[in-house]
C-alpha cells in the first residue's frame, strides 16, 4: 500500500535527531498548511518556526503518537498556529492606520468622549511629526510595546538584549520621545 506520507523505517534515538526528523519528512505539510492561511512567504515562515517551538515542547506527547497519526497531529499544531497567527494580526489591523509616513499609529477609541479623542489625537500628531527623529532602537522599542503589545521577551529578543534591561531601555525610549516633544514645542 502505498502511503502519501512518510513512515520512518527507525525511530531516531534522542529528540534533536526526532525532531530534525520530524522536520525534514513534514516540511512541504507544514508549509501547505500555512499557506493556507496566508500567502506571504515571511508569515508562512514565521507560522512554520512558532509551530516548530511548540512541537520541541511537546516532542514527547508527538514521540508517543503512532507515525500514521504523526501527520495529522503536525498539521494541527501547524493550523492552530496559523490561526491565532491570522486573529492576532487581524486584532492588530483592527486598531491601526498606517500614516503619510507608513509609521503605525493606533486610533482613538471613537466610543470615547469627544474632548479625550481630540487630546489623542493631538498627541499622535505630536508623535508623528517627531517619529523619524527618535533611534530606531527606540522606535522597534515604543512600537512593540504599545503598538503591538510585545512582552518584555519578546522586546529583548527583538533588540538584542536582556529582559531585565527592557524596561531601562523603555524609560529611554519614552524620554526620548518626551524630550523630541518638548523641543518641537519650544521651536513653534
Amino acid at each position: 500500500m502505498s502511503s502519501l506520507f512518510f513512515t520512518p523505517a527507525r525511530e531516531p534515538t534522542d529528540d534533536q535527531d526526532f525532531l530534525t526528523r520530524l522536520y525534514q519528512d513534514y516540511r512541504g505539510l507544514m508549509f501547505y498548511t500555512a499557506s493556507r492561511y496566508t500567502q506571504n512567504v515571511q508569515e508562512k515562515e514565521e507560522i512554520v518556526q512558532t509551530a516548530l517551538v511548540r512541537m520541541i515542547e511537546n516532542t514527547g506527547k508527538i514521540r508517543r503518537t503512532v507515525p500514521p497519526e504523526r501527520p495529522y497531529l503536525v498539521t494541527g499544531i501547524v493550523r492552530n498556529t496559523a490561526i491565532n497567527f491570522v486573529k492576532h494580526r487581524q486584532a492588530i489591523e483592527k486598531h491601526t492606520v498606517h500614516g503619510v509616513s507608513g509609521d503605525i499609529f493606533l486610533w482613538p477609541d471613537l466610543s470615547a468622549p469627544l474632548d479625550e479623542i481630540v487630546i489623542r489625537r493631538e498627541a499622535l500628531a505630536r508623535l508623528n511629526a517627531i517619529w523619524p527623529r527618535l533611534s530606531t532602537e527606540h522606535r522597534l522599542l515604543l512600537k512593540g510595546k504599545y503598538i503591538q503589545g510585545l512582552s518584555d521577551q519578546e522586546l529583548a529578543a527583538l533588540v538584542n538584549c536582556k529582559p531585565s534591561s527592557i524596561r531601562m531601555k523603555l524609560t529611554r525610549a519614552r524620554n526620548s520621545a518626551l524630550q523630541e516633544m518638548k523641543g518641537r514645542e519650544l521651536c513653534n
